[in-house]
């Protein structure tokens, strides 16, 4: 999967606002206005390592097929907040 296609998905559908540090570009998603969840995507372009998708799944909460269906357009950002809500009611977040 494509560095710049994950970054610009969870810029554009979670809001993440993305800074620089070191080798990585470091963003936050808010949930209800908090913060909730650190993502960590490599800078530059091309294709990211499996360990480091599967690390960038992990921090999103998500399965390997909904991580996909983010990334690749079917799911937006209200069903993302919305199962994230559900693990917080869950105490799982």
């Amino acid at each position: 999967m494509d560095k710049k296609r994950i970054h610009d998905s969870l810029k554009n559908k979670l809001s993440v606002d993305f800074r620089k540090g070191g080798k990585e570009l470091i963003g936050w998603y808010y949930l209800d206005g908090r913060k909730t969840i650190r993502f960590k995507v490599p800078k530059g372009r091309g294709d990211i390592t499996p360990g480091y998708q599967k690390a960038i799944e992990n921090s999103s909460r998500l399965s390997n097929n909904d991580f996909e269906r983010l990334i690749d357009c079917p799911m937006k950002g209200p069903e993302y907040a919305n199962m994230m809500k559900e693990l917080r009611n869950r105490n799982l977040l």
